[in-house]
């Protein structure tokens, strides 16, 4: 699961203002919204000020800047109203303050809200003590453990993938789609060197769905929301291979895995095949990917250029398999997720939904 594997990336989880980006304060002390604000106000739209500023990534050592998106004049009105909302909270978190000096002076206390869980949304409790999170987290175990083995069923038993297993499978890469443009499609036979057995888990077989406009919406979760959910739950099952497969002279062709495609200076020695599972029945391909060992990332491949690989094939059995109690693994890190998000919103992409299915299926 990403969210889990990219846990030790420190800057990715710091807190982050939601205005500017920077990890060094939050929106209700972010110097530039004053600024800013006080430019729009004035009816001018501080170009020179928006367009200079930007801070220094400490991971690709590239700048960035925030506010680019809005020195056009199509997003001004973005501009406007993200500014606004940041301006009202600045000025709300002073009153706060303010009120709050007032009552220590007059030795007011405040009244304490009622406890709210913040998974079911229920008074009285906490995510800690949640009947709910409880129950699910039971099932997530039970589930989890009945996917891996039906994955060690159908995939390691009746195929014969795993370690050292030959594989073959279509690659294609496109470079547009007009007649004139180039296309390479062949049949890649590699060995697989390394399988992602801890990460292995039944997300991977979760249905990616766009944003839920009729689930999601109503109920306040953003895009933004929506696409981090999604990206922390994003699991594959991950075959390593040599890049020397795809260098091959043959008659189609030699795919292009020039650097520019992965943001990076150099060719890498492997690059990782996501399967495409027996239980899919709606993926027909899916994206090369490379791993960064920095950032323990897995990178698809871009969209132009993108190759694209079809279901695998086991050629030659592999002689290595996982260990007896692996499908019972992996389950109890995997209960984040009930702390990180909240029912409403793993109910309105499927994610509870899944974890029934599987946790009563018959394997």
């Amino acid at each position: 699961m990403r969210g889990l594997r990219e846990q030790n990336q420190t800057d990715k989880f710091k807190n982050r203002c939601s205005y500017c980006r920077s990890t060094s304060h939050r929106i209700v002390k972010c110097p530039h919204v004053s600024v800013i604000w006080r430019e729009l106000t004035c009816g001018s739209i501080p170009l020179n000020y928006l367009s200079k500023y930007a801070w220094e990534d400490e991971h690709t050592y590239s700048y960035y800047n925030p506010f680019r998106e809005w020195t056009t004049g199509g997003n001004w009105g973005n501009l406007y109203e993200a500014t606004r909302k940041a301006y009202q909270k600045q000025l709300d978190y002073q009153n706060r303050q303010k009120q709050k000096l007032e009552d220590q002076e007059s030795g007011v206390k405040k009244k304490r809200k009622p406890v709210t869980c913040g998974f079911c949304g229920d008074e009285g409790h906490t995510r800690r003590t949640c009947v709910v999170v409880e129950e699910f987290e039971i099932l997530l175990k039970e589930a989890n453990n009945n996917f891996r083995t039906w994955f060690h069923k159908e995939h390691v038993l009746s195929q014969g993938l795993s370690t050292g297993a030959i594989i073959e499978f279509e690659a294609v890469q496109h470079y547009g789609y007009a007649r004139n443009h180039l296309k390479i499609s062949k049949t890649i036979r590699s060995l697989v060197t390394q399988v992602n057995w801890d990460e292995i888990n039944l997300f991977a077989a979760l249905d990616k769905l766009n944003f839920p406009y009729s689930t999601g919406a109503p109920i306040g979760i953003s895009q933004a929301r929506y696409r981090a959910m999604c990206s922390f739950l994003c699991s594959n099952v991950f075959l390593k291979v040599s890049s020397q497969d795809f260098l091959k002279k043959e008659e189609e062709g030699v795919f292009d895995l020039a650097p520019n495609r992965w943001d990076n200076n150099s060719i890498p020695s492997s690059l990782y095949v996501p399967l495409i599972l027996s239980c899919d029945k709606t993926t027909t391909e899916k994206r090369l990917h490379r791993k960064d060992e920095k950032t323990n990332r897995y990178l698809p491949h871009k969209d132009y250029g993108a190759i694209n690989l079809g279901k695998v094939k086991v050629i030659s059995d592999g002689p290595h398999t996982p260990s007896s109690d692996w499908a019972s693994e992996y389950a109890d890190k995997m209960c984040v997720i009930f702390k990180k998000f909240t029912y409403e919103e793993l109910d309105s992409i499927g994610a509870l939904h899944h974890i029934k299915y599987w946790a009563n299926k018959e394997v």
